[in-house]
């Protein structure tokens, strides 16, 4: 399957990349169990040996004399443990092995345990701990440990640290603000001004800090150890922090007692949109490869995907790639940076080669890492009337790494080589932390500047106005501007969508024509003057929100963008933000936020509040006036071949599932999703948009070998299928998602309103019998020496953090069987 196989390519080439590096102090890929200890042995330039010990091969450190790796000789470490917690069978595990590790007990008391990710390249679990002391992460020190399905333990990884107990300082001398100013000194970067947006207590003293002069978004601050080289740990600063001008990742370690800075690493924040109607500058194209324009479109009867522009492989002259001979080319993008652990490729193509060619007419997509060459999608032919668009493709592989990209066609041989060619279009390589709906692609920020707060009007409550940061989103635009009740203090936890066309879609915004005023503050006691405007789309736009600014002037239409209507919807006016109740201001003013209709059961597009508000000149909520907005737009998704059902290949008994596999995935904003464990400011930082698949498999229910010569009476089994009420309100009281029979699965709330049954794989027209609850009975009867068996099909729908950790899921099986028996 495509999906699997682009898993498994970044999981090899990762090892391949990882193989031919010096061994760091903790690794994060196991080798697998088959591995002979003649292979093992065999990393002698790592400083690894390779011993059995206990019933297991264990690999050490030379240097250090530590276990590195614990692997079974033959099956697994442990006995399967079907009831146990993952969490449980690993952590037993380790104390029961903690001298074979070379680690003390308390080494392993404190550790931390992440959530256990569940891979679908190897059904397993994989679980990490990260190693602590004195309630602080030890920087890179962790262990992993994989689990097979069954609950046998697999592998273990050790990366913890034997440091000494009791040299490490508690207690740093440096604040966070003056750690991130050596920092920021050491990379030439402005350290005036920085404050706190953010500050939480010991002992980790987790900050968000605010470098407005070049900083992106808040900067991450937090205390931890690192190991050092007196077997001891040093007490530092971790920061994290994005630049815009250039645009870098800063990664900084400050030690927390001395002010040295002891890391600094910085990493370009890049990305590729390309529909070449801008020529194509910097693509390198060899062969039949060029850039075909309007004049060439009589080659193909469905032209270009998008604009005039697409680059062809193809004589222009003949529409076709017959040269008489063989005949290849490469089409070689310019270096792309900023590739990150979620980085994914798109793009537009056309392929008309030969039919049923097998090896012949390649056209394939590659990726370019230092001159050398990584095969990442083989593509099949389209016909010469369909453009088709590719899945997203992980690049996850090439994390930290400058990349570029390579289309590459090879005809292989002289013959049938009149047809028309390939044509690609509108590329896209998306950051971490942008996706594309349809016609616009999203980010959402937590980066803003004050615009104005009611300080000293003498209203009852508390409030302030801020205006994303669009200097540091280059390219992206603002639909509106922020309120916030109740808080003067910067909103680091309040995130904000923006905008910017897809490639090829240049007229989705436009400016304001003029602007209303709404509201001003005059005759309030207020600090600084201010004043709330509405803009004036101009005709067939929408304005998704007002305007609050400093001062009385009217604001630049520049300021914000309204967008084309068909890509809106009727929002709702939520709940109150703010009153000027008390301010003495001239005019009653509240400002309301925008919200989504409490239902909307659509089949193809979602609709999304960006968190701008209204404003009207009264304290009561208004209705029908005004109109707001809210968008509408397609759900990015992905369908991948389904598993194979399954097959009895001999009369013993088969597994009691199959291994699911990934069918259907399909991204949202973290605004969609309830996710209490980590809050909006690491959300927008670190995994701004969720991802929720949907795995299928098999379940056995009956299976029965009749080895008599003669007919057996029927074995039969009561079969629950469906979702139980009880089941479909857990879920939704933990993640805000709701599967029902009626609905479909739903994501309906204030920010989000929508379905997304269809894009998950299933049909909206028969929801409510997949999702319905029943409890079947079913029957198998095995002819004569025959064996027979019967499988539920079974899904799980899974939500996922950006970094793959699992934020919640659910199994469930459907009124659909599978029956086989063997011999046939």
């Amino acid at each position: 399957m495509n999906y699997l196989r682009t898993l498994i390519l970044s999981f090899l080439l990762t090892s391949v990349v990882w193989a031919n590096a010096p061994l760091p102090l903790t690794t994060t890929k196991p080798y697998p169990s088959h591995q002979t200890a003649t292979e093992l042995t065999n990393h002698a330039d790592a400083g690894l040996v390779t011993q059995e010990q206990e019933g297991m091969r264990v690999t050490f450190d030379a240097a250090s004399g530590q276990a590195r790796r614990l692997l079974p000789i033959e099956g697994a470490l442990t006995t399967p443990d079907h009831e146990g917690h993952p969490i449980e069978t690993a952590t037993t595990f380790l104390r029961s092995h903690t001298a074979l590790l070379g680690l003390a007990p308390t080494h392993l008391q404190a550790m931390r345990p992440d959530q256990p990710r569940f891979s679908s390249v190897d059904q397993t679990r994989h679980l990490t701990f990260f190693q602590q002391h004195q309630g602080l992460d030890v920087l890179s020190a962790l262990i992993q440990v994989q689990i097979a399905e069954n609950g046998s333990l697999l592998s273990v990884t050790n990366g913890f640290y034997p440091f000494s107990e009791g040299k490490a300082a508690r207690q740093p001398r440096l604040t966070a603000l003056a750690a991130l100013a050596a920092a920021a000194d050491d990379s030439d970067l402005d350290s005036t001004n920085l404050t706190i947006q953010q500050q939480k207590s010991a002992p980790a003293r987790n900050s968000l800090l605010h470098a407005p002069s070049w900083a992106v978004g808040p900067v991450n601050a937090r205390l931890a150890y690192q190991p050092s080289e007196e077997n001891d740990l040093r007490l530092v600063w971790e920061i994290r922090g994005r630049s815009a001008t250039p645009s870098r990742v800063h990664h900084w370690i400050v030690d927390a007692v001395s002010g040295v800075v002891l890391q600094n690493k910085a990493f370009p924040s890049g990305g590729l949109q390309e529909n070449f109607e801008r020529g194509g500058s910097g693509w390198q194209a060899d062969g039949l490869w060029h850039l075909a324009q309007t004049g060439e479109a009589a080659c193909l009867a469905y032209g270009y995907h998008s604009g005039n522009n697409a680059f062809y492989f193809g004589n222009p002259d003949t529409c076709t790639y017959e040269v008489g001979d063989r005949v290849s080319g490469s089409l070689t993008s310019p270096l792309i940076t900023g590739i990150g652990t979620h980085s994914q490729l798109s793009f537009k193509y056309l392929l008309a080669v030969e039919p049923n060619a097998g090896s012949f007419d390649s056209a394939d997509v590659r990726v370019v890492v230092a001159g050398r060459e990584y095969p990442l999608r083989n593509l099949q032919a389209t016909g010469p009337d369909h453009w088709r668009e590719t899945p997203p493709i992980s690049l996850a592989a090439f994390a930290g790494q400058n990349i570029q990209l390579r289309f590459r066609f090879d005809s292989v041989d002289s013959y049938n080589n009149n047809f028309p060619g390939w044509f690609v279009d509108d590329i896209v390589v998306e950051n971490d932390n942008e996706k594309t709906f349809g016609d616009l692609v999203l980010t959402l920020t937590n980066d803003y500047n004050a615009a104005w707060n009611d300080a000293g009007s003498g209203a009852r409550r508390d409030s302030s106005f801020w205006q994303p940061n669009l200097n540091n989103h280059p390219g992206f635009y603002a639909l509106g501007s922020l309120a916030v009740g109740g808080t003067h203090a910067y909103p680091v936890n309040e995130a904000m969508i923006l905008v910017k066309p897809a490639p090829g879609k240049d007229g989705v915004l436009a400016a304001p024509v003029d602007y209303e005023q709404i509201w001003t503050d005059r005759g309030s006691r207020a600090r600084k003057d201010g004043s709330c405007w509405r803009p004036i789309p101009p005709e067939g736009y929408v304005a998704m929100g007002d305007v609050f600014v400093g001062g009385y002037n009217k604001p630049s239409t520049d300021l914000v963008r309204c967008v084309r209507r068909d890509l809106a919807y009727f929002g709702t006016v939520g709940s109150e933000i703010w009153n000027d109740a008390g301010s003495g201001a001239r005019a009653d003013f509240s400002t309301w936020r925008v919200a989504t209709p409490p239902q909307f059961l659509d089949t193809e597009t979602g609709l999304f509040a960006t968190n701008t508000f209204t404003g009207v000149t009264t304290h009561g909520k208004p209705s029908g006036t005004p109109v707001v907005w809210v968008l509408k737009l397609p759900m990015p998704k992905a369908a991948y071949p389904e598993p194979a059902p399954p097959r009895l290949t001999s009369t013993n008994e088969p597994p009691t599932a199959t291994p699911p596999q990934v069918d259907h995935e399909v991204y949202v904003p973290f605004t969609a999703v309830r996710d209490p464990l980590v809050d909006a400011a690491w959300k927008v930082a670190n995994s701004p948009f969720y991802r929720i698949i949907r795995e299928k498999s098999y379940d056995l229910e009956l299976f029965q070998y009749n080895q008599s010569s003669s007919t057996q009476p029927p074995v039969s089994k009561t079969v629950k299928t469906g979702i139980s009420k009880s089941q479909t309100d857990s879920f939704e009281q933990r993640v805000a998602i709701t599967i029902s029979a009626e609905a479909g699965v739903s994501l309906i709330g204030g920010s989000v309103s929508t379905t997304i049954t269809t894009e998950l794989g299933w049909s909206q027209s028969s929801t409510r019998t997949e999702f319905a609850e029943v409890s079947l009975e079913k029957a198998v009867q095995p002819p004569p020496e025959t064996a027979v068996a019967l499988w539920a099909t079974t899904f799980t729908m899974r939500v996922m953090r950006q970094d793959l950790s699992i934020v919640d899921e659910m199994s469930f099986s459907i009124d659909s069987f599978v029956t086989d028996q063997f011999p046939r």
